[in-house]
């Protein structure tokens, strides 16, 4: 599951990139990417507890 959210971030983060963008659009891609990537964080360090 981490590493789909990951998979998701990094399209996020590409998309985040392209200037094509509405700059709106750009924020709200950048902090869907930044929540994203913390549940895959939080995953990740919760299955090293396991």
């Amino acid at each position: 599951m981490a590493r789909f959210l990951y998979a998701i971030e990094d399209r996020l983060e590409d998309a985040v990139a392209d200037q094509r963008l509405p700059r709106w659009m750009r924020q709200i891609t950048r902090a869907a990417s930044r929540t994203i990537g913390e549940m895959g964080d939080m995953i990740s360090r919760h299955r090293g507890h396991a």
